[in-house]
């Protein structure tokens, strides 16, 4: 859209275009705030205490006068007050800042990504989340939402919180079918005690507070709370979300492993 852009990196930066941040420390906010209009912020993974990373961008951002922060929490965040994620959308609604905050479900690409190794490995998307259903969204609407509400003109996008859900909801039964005829290869869902997903999480690096995070929020699943849909992708973008047969198609190439064959 032609905006001039500074892209965040806890890294040492590699590009002009890039700016060295980190929200633990604090180190970099003012810098990578300088001159700007606009900010999207969010927590990094692994973080369970989002309020104390998100709260200092906050006050910086009031202190350099930015026009608007799109701040990306997650479905279901506004539902305990106490809740950090939802402290730090607190602190935003209260700062004077043009705001916009979006509250994605389960992203498609957590299992090209986070569930992709069971997959591969085993062919199984192993979680505790029993029948129930989500409304997946792909990560892709959610970046064209925050890209939207960054840049628009109109002023009744803003100062509001958006639930943010693909245009249907499945199992993880009928994800794995989705996947298995996409793809071509044989891969299922099957339901895991919480003590094996935490277990699995531990061995692939994640800090045990926030495993144990992932279980609350994964037993909020089970529970049926990621089920809703909702329009706000459309409402925003004036483009319906991308289907789950649709993210299967692009990403397919991700689940090509010889360690998976139809049985």
């Amino acid at each position: 859209k032609g905006h001039t852009l500074r892209k965040a990196t806890h890294r040492s930066p590699e590009q002009a275009d890039q700016v060295q941040l980190n929200l633990v420390s604090g180190e970099g906010i003012d810098a990578a705030l300088q001159d700007a209009d606009a900010a999207f912020l969010m927590a990094p993974p692994g973080y369970t205490a989002q309020d104390k990373l998100l709260k200092p961008f906050i006050v910086a951002a009031q202190k350099h006068q930015l026009k608007r922060i799109v701040l990306m929490t997650a479905m279901g965040a506004d539902a305990v007050e106490a809740s950090p994620m939802r402290q730090a959308e607190i602190a935003l609604e209260n700062s004077g800042l043009n705001y916009a905050i979006i509250r994605p479900n389960w992203f498609m690409q957590n299992f090209n990504t986070y569930w992709l190794q069971g997959i591969l490995d085993k062919g199984v998307i192993a979680l505790p989340t029993g029948e129930a259903a989500g409304s997946f969204i792909d990560a892709r609407d959610i970046g064209a939402v925050a890209a939207t509400l960054l840049d628009s003109q109109n002023q009744t996008l803003l100062n509001q919180a958006y639930n943010l859900t693909g245009a249907e909801s499945l199992t993880h039964d009928e994800v794995a079918a989705i996947l298995t005829r996409v793809t071509g290869k044989a891969i299922r869902y099957e339901d895991t005690a919480p003590a094996q997903v935490k277990s699995n999480l531990l061995a692939a690096g994640l800090p045990e507070d926030y495993a144990d995070f992932m279980l609350m929020i994964l037993d909020a699943f089970k529970q049926g709370y990621s089920s809703a849909i909702t329009t706000a992708v459309k409402d925003v973008t004036g483009q319906a979300p991308i289907a789950f047969k649709t993210y299967a198609k692009d990403y397919a190439e991700a689940y090509q492993s010889p360690a998976i064959t139809r049985g």
